[in-house]
């Protein structure tokens, strides 16, 4: 054979090959389900975007896909039988079972192998491991609640409930660092990523910033890491942002520079209708209402629900006589990187924030020692 021939053979070889191998696939299958099911359809969902479907027939489904993706977690649902399963779309023959306790499970043809074991694996261990700590420490916090209980005591209940905490994020952060780094490139590293807890906003940013491209792809984190870069740069000694517009979603805008009067301090109070410990804090915002109208400017914010009737209403429940504003789209809290509420921001006469936190008790500490 010459050359040419040669070169021609091996082509046709190499494309008779390729013609032949398969993509790898997933594929999902069940049987012996509830009646409810029966000519009802079953999916594999992601977001409202991202969904499949198959139909339950003879007590029987299944699906197969060419579409496999380990970076993101899908969940089996049927609201017929009420399933709500996750599942890893990676390569592979899957089965959706039912255990005697009624919950279902997806089972690998090759759990060696498989994500979606190491998913199991990395939840029951979890579970397993921070279970009893979390129970201890529900009992101590019990006890430390009775009204009976003495100063020496309640002091020793404090100090085991700190080791208790220690020994969760100790633990918590051990296992989650493990399946971390043994799976940074799919969305069990993500998740594990996610359980981690960090010292500081510092620290989550260094942390994220060197992570792998899968979690920097995860919204959750993602916005999490923008909401804690735009909280450090209105953190205390950093200047305050006032000139955003706060819509109230009826023709009505403000903005927070249009209540810092010369010579005064500006407390903005970001709160909710909701949120319990918003409304707790009100009765020290009326206090500093009362005895530092000379020197500090109140405004409550209402953030984070669309209703500003609700708004409207606790405003009244609550006797909240000073300035407020609702802002329907939370734009505030995209502007200051706000993650809980209430948050209470302290701004001089200057512009700069000189205390920013949730405790009432800390504020008022802050507008003791500035002489208010």
């Amino acid at each position: 054979m010459n050359k040419l021939k040669h070169t021609v053979a091996l082509i046709a070889g190499l494309v008779l090959v390729a013609g032949c191998q398969s993509s790898p696939k997933f594929s999902l299958k069940g049987s012996n389900l509830p009646e409810e099911m029966e000519g009802k359809y079953l999916y594999l969902i992601l977001d409202e975007d991202n969904k499949d479907s198959v139909l339950v027939s003879n007590g029987s489904f299944a699906f197969t896909s060419d579409s496999t993706d380990v970076t993101k977690i899908w969940y089996v649902v049927s609201k017929d039988a009420q399933i709500q399963t996750p599942i890893i779309r990676e390569a592979g023959d899957f089965t959706l079972t039912r255990g005697e306790d009624g919950k279902y499970t997806i089972t690998a043809a090759d759990e060696a192998k498989s994500l979606n074991a190491v998913y199991r694996d990395f939840s029951k261990e979890m579970d397993e491991t921070l279970a009893p700590i979390t129970q201890a420490y529900r009992a101590k916090d019990q006890e430390l609640s009775k009204e009976d209980i003495g100063a020496e005591a309640a002091d020793k209940l404090q100090a085991e409930i700190q080791e208790l905490e220690k020994e969760y994020t100790d633990a918590n952060n051990k296992l989650a660092r493990k399946y971390y780094e043994s799976n940074k490139d799919n969305v069990i590293g993500a998740l594990a990523f996610s359980q981690l807890q960090f010292d500081s906003d510092e620290d989550f940013i260094s942390a994220y910033e060197g992570a792998s491209s899968v979690v920097k792809e995860d919204k959750n984190l993602k916005n999490q890491y923008d909401s804690m870069k735009l909280a450090l740069e209105t953190s205390e000694g950093k200047p305050y942002k006032g000139d955003f517009v706060i819509d109230d979603g009826e023709g009505t805008t403000v903005k927070l520079s249009d209540y810092m009067e010369a010579g005064k301090y500006l407390l903005v109070d970001f709160w909710a209708s909701w949120c319990g410990p918003c409304r707790q804090a009100m009765p020290h915002l009326a206090g500093i209402v009362k005895d530092h109208s000379k020197t500090i400017t109140v405004l409550s914010v209402g953030v984070w629900e669309k209703s500003k009737e609700n708004n409207d209403s606790a405003r009244k429940e609550l006797g909240i006589t000073w300035n407020t504003a609702f802002d329907k789209e939370s734009q505030s809290v995209k502007e200051y990187g706000i993650l809980g509420i209430p948050t209470l921001m302290l701004v001089n006469p200057e512009g700069t924030i000189v205390y920013r936190g949730h405790s009432p008790q800390d504020l008022d500490a802050k507008i003791k020692e500035l002489g208010l």
